[in-house]
């Protein structure tokens, strides 16, 4: 739950400076508290694209959006990263903010889809 306030005290400063509408795509262990982890984030009314990463610990996607749904937001999961950066970039409401978050392990295959910018 700490990151989710830092997270989401971060994306409510941004909000101020241009009100562009935002996208959480969240990948995050099982044992983590993801409803705790979601709360902070209910007064930016994101939209919530809840996928899973390669780990026998990774959440499924369908209960992190119950989680994100629990903690008021609006939420779908989404089988896989490509799709979900497809869905939260077709979201509407204009060009969206989009924050990747949620295991380091789930950042890190983020990360080895761009070999450009994080090379093996």
């Amino acid at each position: 739950p700490h990151a989710g306030h830092a997270l989401a005290r971060v994306c409510a400063r941004l909000a101020v400076r241009d009100g562009r509408p935002l996208a959480l795509i969240v990948g995050m262990l099982g044992r983590k508290d993801a409803e705790g982890f979601f709360e902070p984030f209910a007064s930016l009314a994101p939209k919530v694209f809840a996928t899973s990463f390669q780990s026998p610990g990774a959440a499924p996607p369908e209960g992190l959006a119950a989680a994100a749904r629990s903690a008021g937001l609006i939420a779908e999961p989404v089988e896989g990263i490509e799709p979900a950066v497809d869905r939260a970039l077709a979201a509407g409401g204009g060009a969206p903010r989009v924050l990747v978050c949620g295991s380091l392990h789930f950042i890190g295959e983020i990360l080895e889809m761009s070999p450009e910018t994080w090379p093996t």
